[in-house]
């Protein structure tokens, strides 16, 4: 039997982009331009597994780094920073909960940021002796890694050149300079608090240097604004923080009256991705599509500035960003328009990002398209557009090897095992299945328990819908009880209360498995163990929550208690199946998914029909035949031609049954998928 499965996919989220070069106070003391190097890639791990780096990151934290002295030298030669400073970075991961796949990259990104607060530290050019001997103190401490020491030297700094500035008041062009100066100081504070992981202490240092900035220099304000935006941003990605990201919007809105198209249109371009990008995490997270459409109109300023001819790399990056949040929108529609648009600007993305130029973006990024190409490919009869997907995620393997990034390997794995899954749904043999399975499990070589807890359950999950799906082609149970172990593996890392929602579709995929494996048995032990796993995955997919997940799942419930109905001589089962599909067409409605509805209503027309004969009744046969009718109506119009044909044989048969009044022996057809 066909069942209506909430599947978890692994999403590829999980390989995070090299992102945007991070937003720099424009005109600050050492300022860059924000072009994206060719082939840097902020998400090197320098060559450590999570595993080495979480060993480092605890003896950091217990202070007994001795025995780890020369794991810590090759360390800091790697990082280019002194043996201090390595140790400093380390205690600051360690005072985060960061999962352990994620180790390597956060020391990567801290790094990043320490060598980035470090070289602004070091531009600073004071003028006065007081303020140059506390910059040249501050220089030492962050060198050492002293990054409290260096933070109390550049707020005496600041303060200095306050004072002095209040005193040169007359003279407002030293003035000015002074403040700016000033600025810069307290901007370092604000990239060495980033550094820390500090990110709303980061916000505020970058507004106090906005403040600083003299009323005349809107390009420098503009800057230090943008660079509070992206604190807050990173604060509400990485903390959950929504109202961070609301500040986050505000402020890029900010820095765009600062930062003119007509003054600076390269930094109102950086601008408008740092808009989107907030727009975008923001939008993820809740049911509408208003903040993503705002995304995709902000991407789309960008490149009005961001050219391929005057930014290549970043004009490519931001066509990765819209195909993101086009994937999205996509996500949430029926139809494929914005689907098509995500494939698009991947492909254009391509066009620069090439595999010679950026390897590991370029492999990202065919990821992305194969995530994109998967999604269009569900949509569609075909297989064209997930073949596609198949190839575009074995091209980014060949980049993302095990050898090189074990993780990001594992978890492409896992999504060319979606892409194969979906294959297979749509052959009648079990090839591209047995493929499935297998890129799965080389998948959970990595992407272990103890390493990577929530992929791994994903993963498990997956290989338990792919195996179900393999056993439902096959006659034994072997496939189909590897497919109950693995949800239930699947399980001991979706607590409900750790992760209520995914806990309650792996519980929902748990019973799609048993009463896959209760066709193929003859007692009832698999189906009430299913009817058992649907009802208390319903207790976390409430009807507000996930009014169509739970309209499937009370499909679902409704097919299993049938099913146990028809193995018993009573007619409670089989009401209570009545009763479960008419609350699912409470949310599968004709209007809003029409196939769906009429299946249910099929469905309603089975059991009824089922009732009748056993109570002898013609009141259910009477009502099973309006299900049949209502349902036919919709089969025809969809040129389902089997499930139409089905459908005409029931109504044949109910209205003999109702003039004859003889029941009909002829045994009820399967019910749809």
């Amino acid at each position: 039997m066909s069942k209506n499965r909430i599947i978890l996919l692994l999403l590829v989220s999980a390989l995070a982009f090299p992102a945007l070069a991070e937003p720099q106070p424009a005109g600050s003391p050492g300022a860059q331009s924000p072009v994206v190097t060719a082939g840097r890639d902020v998400t090197t791990s320098y060559g450590l597994s999570p595993e080495q780096v979480q060993e480092l990151t605890k003896a950091a934290a217990a202070g007994a780094i001795g025995p780890l002295a020369d794991r810590l030298v090759d360390l800091s030669n790697r990082l280019g920073v002194t043996e201090g400073a390595a140790v400093t970075m380390l205690r600051i991961i360690g005072e985060q909960d960061v999962p352990l796949e994620l180790l390597p990259l956060k020391l990567a990104e801290v790094a990043e940021r320490y060598r980035w607060a470090r070289d602004r530290l070091a531009a600073l050019d004071p003028q006065d002796p007081v303020t140059r001997e506390l910059i040249e103190r501050a220089n030492a401490a962050i060198k050492s890694g002293h990054l409290d020491e260096a933070d109390q030297l550049l707020s005496q700094a600041e303060q200095a050149e306050v004072a002095a500035a209040n005193q040169a008041q007359q003279a407002q062009a030293t003035a000015d300079q002074r403040l700016l100066r000033a600025a810069a100081d307290r901007g370092v504070r604000g990239s060495i608090a980033m550094t820390r992981l500090r990110y709303l202490d980061a916000a505020q240092h970058f507004q106090e240097a906005a403040n600083l900035v003299p009323a005349r220099r809107p390009d420098e304000k503009g800057g230090f604004l943008l660079a509070k935006a992206d604190a807050l941003r990173h604060q509400g990605e990485e903390r959950g923080d929504n109202a961070a990201l609301v500040k986050a919007i505000e402020t890029n809105q900010l820095a765009l009256q600062e930062l003119t198209r007509e003054r600076a249109p390269l930094d109102w371009a950086m601008t408008q991705v740092s808009l989107g990008s907030a727009l975008e995490r923001l939008g993820e997270r809740e049911s509408g599509t208003e903040h993503l459409q705002q995304a995709v109109e902000a991407y789309r300023l960008a490149l009005q500035e961001l050219t391929r001819e005057r930014a290549p790399l970043d004009w490519a990056m931001t066509q990765v960003s819209l195909g993101s949040v086009l994937e999205k929108l996509g996500e949430r529609e029926s139809g494929t328009e914005h689907l098509q648009q995500a494939v698009e600007a991947h492909h254009l993305a391509l066009k620069e990002l090439t595999r010679e130029r950026a390897p590991r973006v370029w492999a990202k990024t065919q990821v992305s398209l194969g995530s994109v190409l998967e999604k269009l490919g569900e949509r569609e009869t075909g297989t064209d557009h997930l073949q596609q997907a198949v190839e575009a995620y074995r091209l980014a393997l060949q980049e993302l090897t095990r050898e090189r990034t074990p993780l990001d390997w594992a978890k492409t794995q896992v999504n060319l095992g979606n892409a194969l899954e979906r294959l297979g749904e749509r052959e009648s043999g079990t090839e591209y299945l047995h493929q499935a399975v297998d890129v799965y499990r080389l998948g959970l070589q990595e992407l272990t328990r103890e390493r990577a807890p929530l992929d791994w359950a994903k993963t498990q999950l997956s290989l338990g819908n792919a195996l179900e799906r393999l056993g439902e082609r096959e006659t034994g149970t072997d496939h189909l009880q590897q497919a109950v172990e693995a949800h239930r593996l699947a399980l001991q890392e979706f607590t409900r209360e750790r992760a209520p929602l995914d806990w309650a579709m792996t519980q929902v995929n748990l019973g799609n498995a048993l009463e896959s494996l209760s066709e193929r048995e003859s007692g009832t032990e698999h189906l009430q163990q299913a009817v058992e796993v649907y009802r208390l995955g319903l207790q976390e997919l409430p009807r507000e929550r996930a009014p169509l997940d739970w309209a499937m799942t009370q499909v679902n419930l409704g097919s299993a208690l049938a099913s146990l109905g028809a193995r018993e001589s009573g007619m409670e089962h089989l009401q209570q199946a009545v009763d479960v599909y008419r609350l699912a067409l409470q949310e599968l409605t004709r209007e809003r998914v029409p196939v769906p509805w009429a299946k249910t209503q099929f469905k309603i027309g089975l059991a009824l029909t089922a009732l009748g004969r056993r109570a002898h009744s013609t009141n259910p046969l009477k009502e099973a035949l309006i299900c049949f009718q209502q349902a036919g109506s919709v089969f025809q119009t969809a040129g389902m031609a089997q499930l139409s044909e089905a459908t005409d044989r029931m109504i044949r048969s109910l209205r003999d049954e109702l003039t004859t009044g003889s029941p009909s022996n002829s045994e009820l057809p399967k019910p749809p998928g």
